[in-house]
């Protein structure tokens, strides 16, 4: 899966934005711009393009889903990670992986930004780790043992 995280403030210069991303209407694949020309601010890049549209060329790749700037941390997590802790809950082994460039959004897929129990920012990993003890807890009684074993491994800068 591929999630676009919004454009950030200095992106956004002028209040103009030049889309160079277009997420499919299935929600699977993506259309990414590849822009011939010189010009480096968005507004005159969209006017060069506009006038000359053989400056520019489409590219298109298909993913099992793309999310786009306006997804949520839940529809990500229940469309994606779930099924992972499901199988874990089976007894099975499960990774996630985010892996992208610095400042691509994967902290915050992962993580959120915000820590407490129902913030709809929190992440993947508040998110699984929550269902895995709400699973324990409706499951557990004096006769019950569970061992519950996770690692988070962030490599940054090799």
């Amino acid at each position: 899966m591929i999630r676009l995280r919004p454009p950030l403030n200095r992106e956004k210069q002028g209040n103009f934005f030049f889309p160079v991303l277009q997420v499919g209407p299935d929600s699977r694949s993506i259309a990414i711009m590849e822009y011939f020309g010189r010009e480096l601010e968005d507004q005159a890049r969209a006017k060069d393009v506009e006038l000359n549209p053989h400056l520019s060329m489409w590219h298109t790749y298909s993913f099992d889903q793309v999310y786009d700037m306006d997804s949520t941390q839940e529809q990500v997590y229940e469309t994606t990670a779930k099924p992972a802790v499901s199988s874990v809950l089976e007894g099975y082994n499960a990774t996630i992986l985010a892996y992208g460039q610095t400042g691509t959004g994967k902290t915050h897929t992962m993580e959120g930004f915000k820590y407490s129990g129902m913030d709809p920012h929190r992440g993947i990993i508040p998110r699984s780790m929550e269902e895995i003890f709400n699973w324990i807890q409706l499951r557990s009684n004096q006769n019950t043992t569970f061992m519950v074993r996770a690692s988070y491994l962030q490599i940054y800068n090799e």
